[in-house]
């Protein structure tokens, strides 16, 4: 008897192992997705002014996490960094993402963004519009508020990321997450990850605010400044 009800539990365990493999397909992200594009207008905070030449980064990360038809993540190709575009706002403050082909062949797998690195001469960090509960960029896109920085010094403690933070204790509603500044303290941090020659705008307007403030180059930028004047604003 021991034989057969070992033969039947075999029986039982490869049909539930095909069962499992012929449904992940109806229960798995798709492969390859279309999306986009992502539009945006970006102001200032105070004024409501529209900004131009804001130099917007939007990329995008590849993260390994769970599937619910598997007991072990499956995964092809790297995570991390998966794709970007560099872009400038125009005279009205608007940019557009354009769309792109998202391809994910992992079945444990998630592509998530655009996540967004913002940075204009003379400004802080940046959020969307708080008045918008939930602020989208498909569509006809979102409104981006900017922070003016008052003085010069505030500039300084801001291109070198040592801008104090006046972060609140406690739970934060959702009202207030709204109203938090993103990137408040410096340039964005962890754009390292996107290659630089995915972001030379970005950096080039950093470098410039910083020589236009009297600052040393960031030694970790280098980048070959190819603009032909400094103003108040930036880089020309």
């Amino acid at each position: 008897m021991a034989p057969h009800r070992t033969s039947s539990t075999l029986r039982q365990v490869m049909t539930a192992m095909i069962g499992s493999i012929i449904f992940v397909p109806a229960s798995m992200p798709a492969p390859v997705q279309a999306a986009g594009p992502w539009r945006g207008r970006v102001v200032d905070a105070e004024t409501r002014e529209a900004l131009e030449a804001a130099v917007v980064v939007g990329y995008w990360r590849r993260s390994l996490g769970g599937h619910p038809t598997l007991p072990f993540p499956f995964n092809i190709g790297p995570t991390g960094y998966w794709g970007s575009e560099e872009v400038t706002t125009d005279p009205d403050g608007r940019f557009v993402l354009p769309s792109r082909i998202l391809i994910n062949p992992g079945l444990s797998t998630s592509v998530s963004g655009p996540h967004l690195a913002i940075f204009k001469a003379g400004y802080g960090g940046w959020r969307f519009d708080p008045s918008v509960q939930w602020p989208s960029l498909l569509g006809a896109g979102g409104t981006i508020e900017m922070e003016p920085l008052h003085t010069l010094e505030e500039r300084r403690l801001y291109v070198s990321g040592m801008r104090a933070l006046g972060l609140r204790s406690g739970t934060l509603s959702m009202e207030a997450i709204r109203h938090l500044w993103r990137d408040a303290g410096g340039p964005h941090r962890h754009l390292d990850e996107v290659p630089q020659e995915r972001r030379i705008r970005y950096d080039e307007a950093i470098e410039w605010e910083r020589t236009l403030l009297g600052l040393r180059p960031c030694p970790v930028l280098r980048v070959p400044v190819r603009c032909t004047r400094i103003t108040m604003d930036g880089c020309e």
